[in-house]
């Protein structure tokens, strides 16, 4: 079921795919630098990426700790 002007539309499928837009949220991350000695931006706050992306970059961060 989508919409087109305002009126529900409709129709049989097989598949669906959903795509949605990904953005971080920097302003977000920054208010955290400064409540603790040490803060890292990590996985999509950076920027979105994929899943093995981001856990390897907390994986790195956290070996660091």
């Amino acid at each position: 079921m989508c919409e087109k002007n305002q009126q529900p539309i409709e129709k049989e499928v097989d598949t669906v795919i959903l795509c949605t837009g990904l953005r971080s949220k920097s302003a977000l991350v920054e208010t955290f630098y400064g409540i603790t000695p040490e803060t890292a931006a990590i996985g999509d706050c950076v920027k979105p990426r994929k899943i093995m992306e981001a856990v390897f970059e907390g994986y790195s961060n956290a070996y660091t700790l």
